[in-house]
């Protein structure tokens, strides 16, 4: 612990400067290093040496290039000796009172002093020493001159009494409170500033997110801060630790060593703060943290050494932190007999010892496995010679035999120019992989026995791929079910020495194509393998592995199943006890050996052919065989949205029996996405699929012999799975597919049967017949509805003529009816297919059942309204209307008159706004007028409330019409009473002719309103009209004039 700087072991104390009054710094500076906490003091006897105060001039400029570092060296030191949070002018009375010029200088001291701080933010006291013997008092125009120019509050200002003990004590006390709370502040926005800096993720590197969170932490332990400074720590940490992995300008090992002494210093931080705060159980835990993320962060392998180092200070540092933390003496036990002084009872065996060097071994095979990883792909042959050796011989030491046995081969395989070597070496591996007796003593810890045997792997990237390297080609690319093809397997191998293999195994990823070669010369140790039952076992004149030569076996193979045949392995075994897996390659993508490549060697091909060399692959496929039974789907391309849609699927056997069939069934977007909208994805629900599979009803097969477990059947909304019973050749079943469209979507319908033709147990292979249909998911029927006032009568509805509401945008868009009026409500159902439709019924209220009407044929594009008296009752405010439900189902002789067929379609009304009407305009007009005959034109004013009207009315004048009476006026409309307006008008013109429009302003309300443009129109005949009607006795007719009113 010693290694760290003051500054880091021990907390940040606060620091201010002393400035002028030498004679008052030391009583000054014991009173604040007595205080709670302590403050430091920086003492400058003259305003002249303030200059190390003001920043340098790189620290005011920006900077220009990218961060040097992760944390500032001197940072710490300079905010603890430094740079202070509190600077103190200390004047005398004599000078602030004296003459001008002594005033001026006191005045140009202190604005040296405040441009010296002024980048530094640092706070400022100002102090005037006042002797209580003195015979010149002190100016209250000078000391709030003086608060002035320092631009101080005035708790800022004091004064001080040095030669009174009583006063002296009150002004230190004052003094040492002001610095205090002032540091407070200073270091509270400092880390404010900073930590502004964080949350807005203002900085343009990593470095600077763990400088900023470790300056935060450093600012809050000035203010004691210490879960404040903890977070930052553990948030510097975490940052620190995920910036392992990231380029940088750096090379890799002086980048490691860096985050290292970072993260050495913000653990020593965090567990400093944990113990001294009694946390013993938190710094445990937080130690094997910081143990457990570094300990793997080795670096290069030349540099080992250096974190083995730093691993050990970081035990030792704890360890001491421990000793000296107050939180062991009160949480921790005592669990081993051993002191410091006396050893623990393990240490007076020598098992201790041994297991300590067997650590050691562990330990370097770790670090030389490393290294000797850098050295393969380097090709360094000779280093990684060395570094094999080294391997071999500790794992000898540890007894480790499979890993004695794998550096063996690959260093008897490696292109060393000590032949002699590698051959000793073989033979040395292969006696202790076959338990030979004869070989070394030294060797007997590292037997391999038959109730322990050793399997040794060998993948793509192994470097052992030159001990035993297998290459398998099959001489087609795709066969058929069940016909034979040849395939090729050839062995390298690169050992010094020839090598007999006692048997083969050759593994695809269809078992039942797995075979055994065994070796002609050696069949009496053909029975090492335990040959399943029923296994193919050939027989080859010899297995034996030459250097440099490859050895090519040539065998027929078939596969009765479809899809991908593949050869995964080829496993060698030797003795009794040790076989070699290998991982076949493919001859045209086979890769060289790494190590041999540019040796001095004769090169051949795995095949003797040269384009089955180039273009051969250890994988081939099988064709499935031809399907004999037919699968059609029969429907039309067009589903309405809501209905139940129908697909029938037919199965015939046309040559095939069909056993143990099973029918899938996917509905997939044609588009790309899912059935489900993504924006629903996360409420998931059945109403929130587009498209989804109902049911399946199913045709029963007259054999009631079908096993219970063959009726089960599986349903998703989409994806179906049911059973297809047994059918003989020419037999036919089908079902039917019931989908339904909730939103308009196509999709396209895979339907899959898979069957077996000669059952399970006599042919394997399984059958497939695919067939798909796309269908297009389209809106039937569209809805729409509309609201409309009673006719020839306009109410003056007061929340039309109101201005928008910020709060409430609906409220405008909302309909508003009259109260105790007859309104309509116009519903409109338009067919948007090219199918015709049968309306059976609409209503609002389902249970109304005078709502209910005959079919109505409704054709592509053409539209079908139903009005619906609407009269409001009551007081309420607001109307629910509910929805208006139609049904209807498709006009076809194939549908029928059931209610399963029928679509039940939901249009949702919105809630209507009731309001009672002030004043209700009311025309009163003749159905029609004769051209030049006089008639009535009436207008009725209805006053609704208790309240007096006052009306203006102004009647336009139209070119087709003369009238009588006045054209504007203001009248007053008695409460609840009736106001009408008579006119005469005679026709100018025939045909629909415009009447005069009237225009009515209520004063009260501020608002006009006028009747619509329909209802104050007519339809003028030239002559009087002649209308025939039938007799009611008789089939006779007569003429009847019209009469006007």
């Amino acid at each position: 612990m010693e290694e760290f700087p003051d500054e880091l072991r021990t907390p940040p104390i606060a620091l201010v400067t002393l400035v002028g009054c030498p004679d008052l710094h030391a009583p000054i500076t014991a009173h604040l290093h007595a205080e709670q906490p302590p403050i430091n003091s920086l003492a400058l006897p003259e305003i002249s040496k303030i200059s190390i105060l003001s920043k340098r001039a790189k620290e005011n400029s920006a900077p220009a290039q990218p961060v040097g570092g992760i944390l500032n060296r001197d940072w710490l030191s300079k905010h603890r000796t430094r740079v202070p949070a509190v600077v103190a002018a200390i004047f005398d009375s004599v000078h602030v009172s004296g003459d001008p010029a002594q005033w001026l200088q006191v005045c140009t001291d202190l604005e040296n002093l405040k441009a010296a701080i002024r980048g530094r933010n640092s706070k400022l006291v100002v102090v005037v020493v006042s002797h209580s013997k003195s015979k010149d008092e002190l100016s209250e125009d000078r000391m709030v001159a003086l608060r002035k120019r320092a631009e101080l509050d005035p708790k800022h200002l004091i004064v001080f009494v040095p030669d009174e003990p009583s006063r002296l004590q009150h002004s230190l006390k004052r003094l040492g409170s002001t610095f205090a709370e002032l540091a407070n502040g200073y270091y509270k926005d400092e880390g404010r500033r900073i930590k502004t800096r964080l949350e807005r993720r203002n900085y343009p590197s990593v470095e600077l997110n763990i400088r900023y969170c470790f300056k935060v932490a450093v600012y809050a332990e000035f203010r004691r801060d210490w879960g404040e400074a903890l977070r930052m720590y553990e948030d510097a940490y975490h940052v620190l630790r995920e910036m392992v992995a990231t380029s940088t300008r750096l090379p890799p090992i002086q980048r490691l060593v860096e985050i290292k002494t970072v993260a050495e210093q913000l653990n020593f931080k965090i567990s400093t703060l944990l113990l001294h705060g009694g946390k013993l159980l938190e710094a445990i835990s937080w130690f094997r943290q910081h143990n457990a993320s570094y300990r793997q962060l080795a670096g290069a392998p030349e540099v080992t050494f250096l974190h083995w180092e730093w691993l050990s200070r970081q035990f030792l540092v704890f360890a001491e932190l421990l000793e000296t933390s107050s939180a062991t003496d009160l949480n921790t036990s005592t669990v081993v007999s051993g002191t410091a002084d006396t050893p623990t009872e393990w240490e007076f065996h020598s098992a201790y010892y041994f297991q300590v060097l067997e650590l050691f071994f562990l330990n370097s095979l770790e670090i030389l496995d490393s290294v000797t990883n850098l050295y393969r792909q380097e090709g360094w042959v000779t280093l990684l010679w060395d570094a094999l050796c080294n391997l071999r011989e500790c794992s000898r030491k540890c007894g480790i035999v499979k890993d004695f046995v794998e550096y063996s081969l690959e260093m008897a395989a490696l292109p060393n120019s000590s032949l002699s070597q590698r051959e000793t070496i073989h033979k040395e591996v292969f006696a202790v992989v076959r338990g030979d007796e004869s070989g070394s003593g030294e060797n007997d810890s590292l037997r391999v026995h038959a109730d322990k045997p050793l399997y040794i792997e060998i993948d793509l990237i192994s470097p052992l791929r030159a001990v035993l390297l297998a290459s398998v080609a099959f001489h087609e690319q795709m066969i058929k079910p069940g016909a034979p093809t040849m395939i090729t397997l050839s062995l390298l191998s690169q050992l010094p020495l020839n090598v007999e293999i006692d048997q083969l195994e050759i593994q695809f990823n269809q078992s039942e194509c797995n075979f055994i070669i065994v070796n002609g010369q050696r069949s009496h140790l053909a029975a090492i393998s335990c040959v399943q039952p029923g296994r193919r076992v050939e027989t080859a004149p010899t297995l034996e592995l030459i250097t440099n030569k490859w050895i090519r076996l040539t065998y027929e193979i078939k596969s009765e199943l479809s899809g991908k045949l593949e050869c995964i392995y080829v496993i060698a075994r030797m003795g009794l006890s040790f076989s070699i897996s290998c991982r076949a390659e493919s001859p045209a993508s086979m890769n060289d050996l790494p190590l041999w490549k540019y040796e001095n060697r004769v090169e051949s091909i795995p095949t003797k052919d040269p384009s089955l060399a180039f273009s051969g692959q250890k994988a081939v496929q099988v064709e499935e065989p031809d399907p004999r039974v037919d699968l059609s789907l029969a429907s039309s391309c067009l589903a309405l949205v809501g209905e139940i849609f129908t697909v029938p699927v037919i199965i015939t056997s046309k040559g095939h029996a069909v056993h143990s069939g099973e029918l899938k069934i996917n509905l997939v977007d044609t588009r790309g996405g899912g059935l489900l909208s993504p924006r629903e994805a996360e409420s998931f629900s059945i109403d929130n699929l587009h498209v989804e599979l109902v049911s399946i009803s199913r045709q029963y097969h007259e054999d009631k012999s079908i096993a219970s477990s063959e009726n089960i059947q599986k349903i998703q909304p989409s994806f179906g799975l049911i059973p297809v019973p047994f059918l003989n050749e020419g037999d036919s079943w089908s079902c039917e597919l019931e989908i339904r469209w909730n939103r308009p979507k196509p999709i396209m319908l895979y339907v899959s049967l898979g069957y077996y033709p000669l059952g399970t147990e006599k042919s394997p292979q399984k059958v497939n017949v695919h067939k798909s249909l796309q269908i297009e998911g389209k809106t039937g029927i569209v809805m729409s509805h509309q609201f409309m006032l009673p006719f020839l009568r306009d109410p003056l509805l007061l929340s039309k003529i109101k201005p928008p509401s910020a709060s409430d945008p609906e409220d405008q868009t909302s309909p508003s009816l009259p109260s105790n009026e007859t309104s309509f409500l116009i519903v409109t159902a338009k067919n948007t297919t090219e199918v015709p439709l049968l309306l059976e019924s609409m209503s609002i209220d389902a249970s109304n059942d005078d709502a209910t009407m005959g079919p109505t044929r409704l054709v592509a594009g053409e539209e079908f309204k139903k009005v619906f008296p609407v009269t409001p009752k009551g007081t309420l405010s607001v109307l629910k209307m509910g929805a208006v439900e139609l049904r209807w189902r498709r006009d076809s002789a194939e549908s029928s008159n059931s209610s399963s067929d029928q679509v039940l379609t939901k249009h949702s009304l919105p809630d209507v706004k009731i309001e009672s009407p002030p004043l209700v305009l009311s025309l009163n007009t003749p159905p029609h007028a004769v051209l030049g005959d006089a008639f009535t034109y009436a207008i009725k004013i209805s006053n609704r409330t208790p309240l007096l009207q006052e009306i203006r009315y102004s009647l336009a004048d139209s070119q087709s019409f003369v009238l009588s009476g006045s054209h504007n006026d203001t009248i007053f409309v008695l409460p609840k009473s009736d106001h009408i307006l008579i006119y005469k008008v005679v026709p100018l013109a025939s045909g629909f002719q415009q009447l005069p429009r009237v225009t009515v302003t209520a004063a009260r309300y501020t608002a006009g309103f006028q009747p619509s443009a329909t209802a104050a129109t007519v339809f003028v005949f030239p002559t009087k009209p002649q209308f025939k009607h039938a007799a009611e006795t008789g089939n006779g007719s007569s003429s009847v004039p019209a009469e006007q009113k």
